[in-house]
């Protein structure tokens, strides 16, 4: 499929700017969601070329929760069972759309939110406005993606509200034992790090830095998407002069492609090496490797949490900040945000986690958890898999509030009724 529309990719790369403070705009948020449809719609202008997969009989498609217009396709496909999967912590519109109960007053929002698992009142004031913002604009989604489907495929296109909630399975990429603790559904099935491999050895060269430091190796990665040079030089300074500050400590850095700037930056100091590319998850496991400085995307937390080492999360946007507060609520590593990165904030937080000896233990616990839990995820997705496969469809885990309107489901009507008989 070609001519697709550059706006999502654009607003992306808007929303995502390292240091921009307005990502938790309601113009920033709107346009990025408005670029996914008008992506949607580029796809069903074209939906003769993948006409063929209709006629493919899935046994099941599995559709990714962030975008209902996947969900919309996977039904167009008429597979015989249908099920949602996360990329990480559930968002706060699936849970609307699936009739999970929504919890703003102690359970943080995934986007943009730099809010903990205990939140002040002013901070539960962000929190739920957060989570109306959120609903509003992804009810907003829903809609167009359902005017969407009903002009380019029939006008009795079902509601995708619907279809997203009659899915046998939500399949959630997080771990009970790292998220904050919620209320969930029969149906919801925890799998994170499902497809996540054993570590393997190291090459020699790795292994040789790894034999560098007198306390052993701090490693820094601000994931794939982060291209390092859009760090400004003066943020890049101040973070190697903190890092020279822990001399007892080497530094292993990745960095973008071709990226000599940064490293004639750092050149002066000993404790920091730089590469282009790390086997992470074997790094992880390592027993030299002492904290995790990274942006918090949700696989490395993920498998910084399963390999039981500290972090030190700098958040940009989206779910990254979430992330964060929930290392920093199981007491594994510190969050320094965005608008307060310096030398000094920097120095703080490597203190308080290289030095305090409650991170490890408590990253060493969710490892331990984690790895001997009863349910491991790889072993729990094929299971649920092969027995929807079995069954096809399972109507019986759709909670009847998955198919109230909002004000039935908030007992709106019946508070309105009690208030009236006490005036009347």
């Amino acid at each position: 499929m070609k001519g697709f529309r550059d706006r999502f990719l654009e607003s992306l790369r808007d929303y995502g700017e390292l240091f921009n403070p307005n990502t938790n705009t309601f113009y920033a948020r709107f346009k990025i969601i408005s670029s996914q449809i008008d992506f949607c719609e580029d796809v069903l202008e074209r939906i003769h070329e993948i006409e063929y997969l209709k006629h493919e009989k899935f046994d099941l498609i599995l559709s990714n929760q962030i975008d209902y217009c996947d969900a919309a396709l996977a039904h167009y496909f008429e597979p015989k069972a249908f099920a949602w999967i996360s990329t990480g912590p559930l968002h706060e519109n699936n849970n609307y759309v699936l009739g999970i109960p929504a919890m703003p007053s102690y359970l943080p929002t995934l986007e943009d939110s730099e809010n903990g698992g205990e939140m002040s009142f002013p901070e539960r004031t962000h929190n739920f406005w957060n989570w109306v913002l959120a609903t509003f604009l992804h009810r907003y989604v829903s809609w167009k993606v359902n005017r969407l489907f009903q002009k380019h495929i029939s006008p009795n296109f079902p509601n995708v509200d619907e279809i997203c909630a009659k899915s046998s399975l939500v399949f959630v990429n997080n771990d009970e034992f790292l998220d904050f603790a919620r209320p969930i559904l029969h149906k919801t099935i925890y799998i994170g790090g499902a497809g996540l491999q054993q570590p393997k050895p190291l090459t020699p060269y790795f292994e040789n830095i790894m034999n560098k430091g007198n306390r052993g190796i701090v490693l820094v990665s601000f994931g794939t998407a982060v291209y390092t040079p859009s760090f400004s030089i003066q943020n890049r300074k101040e973070m190697f002069k903190a890092f020279s500050e822990f001399s007892e400590y080497h530094f292993l850095m990745k960095i973008s492609s071709g990226d000599n700037g940064t490293i004639e930056l750092a050149k002066n100091i000993s404790n920091i090496e730089f590469v282009e590319w790390f086997p992470q998850s074997d790094l992880l496991h390592h027993s030299n490797i002492k904290a995790f400085i990274s942006h918090g995307g949700f696989n490395s937390v993920l498998e910084t949490a399963r390999r039981g080492i500290p972090a030190i999360i700098l958040p940009f946007f989206y779910d990254q900040f979430r992330n964060g507060k929930m290392l920093e609520f199981r007491e594994m590593g510190k969050i320094i945000s965005k608008k307060d990165f310096g030398k000094q904030s920097l120095i703080n937080a490597m203190k308080e986690v290289l030095y305090n000896p409650k991170y490890i233990k408590a990253a060493e616990r969710m490892r331990n958890l984690i790895s001997k839990k009863p349910n491991q995820p790889d072993e729990t997705f094929l299971k649920w898999i092969n027995f929807l496969l079995e069954q096809e469809n399972l109507p019986e885990l759709i909670p009847i509030g998955a198919k109230m309107n909002i004000i039935s489901y908030l007992s709106l009507d019946v508070f309105s009724v009690f208030i009236n008989s006490n005036w009347s």
